[in-house]
């Protein structure tokens, strides 16, 4: 009979090397096959253009939530365009720059009447106002005010609108090529709409 103390080494002894064969053969175990899942391509949506629209882009603004065609010529400008947006066309045969279409939503006292005034409170004392124009923009109801061309000066066309207490302005500079093509702004007007 061994004494105690050795036979307490020999089984120790004897664990340890059964743990090291199991963590031995489990180790050499294959791996489970990992099948990777299929990529698919990530894809960014186009827009769908209207009928009527073909060769026009869209312009979108997140922070006061609109979208607006405009023609596939512009550039889109602007200091900050959260305060105004310029679609700016490339110069025309009398090398004027058209279209010139303008979006104003300044956050200034002045474009933020609050809710209740109407939009012909807000601008009926301008000295070319026209009452309301013939066309909604998005819906709402929409006043122009309109200047002739003068020797020295464009004329222009400027719709305002009032939406949930910001007052939208849309300007439209006319130049000698725009009496041709009036047809374009009712187009962006049209286009314009709030998500």
């Amino acid at each position: 009979m061994q004494p105690p103390r050795k036979r307490r080494f020999l089984i120790i002894s004897l664990l340890v090397i059964a743990a090291v064969i199991i963590i031995f053969f489990w180790l050499r175990k294959p791996a489970p096959e990992i099948i990777p899942e299929p990529v698919v391509p990530t894809t960014i949506a186009k827009p769908v253009v209207p009928a009527g629209y073909e060769g026009w882009q869209v312009y979108r603004n997140n922070k006061l939530g609109y979208s607006v065609w405009y023609p596939g010529n512009c550039e889109v400008i602007g200091m900050d365009l959260n305060e105004s947006v310029t679609f700016e066309g490339p110069k025309n045969k009398y090398g004027d720059l058209w279209p010139q279409i303008f979006i104003s939503h300044y956050s200034t006292k002045f474009y933020r009447p609050g809710r209740g005034m109407t939009v012909a409170e807000r601008v009926g004392s301008y000295p070319d106002y026209k009452g309301p124009a013939k066309i909604k923009v998005a819906g709402v109801p929409t006043v122009l005010v309109a200047s002739g061309i003068k020797s020295d000066e464009f004329g222009s066309d400027q719709y305002f609108f009032i939406k949930d207490g910001q007052l939208y302005q849309i300007m439209f500079l006319h130049t000698d090529e725009a009496k041709k093509n009036s047809t374009l702004f009712t187009k962006f007007l049209k286009g314009f709409k709030f998500n």
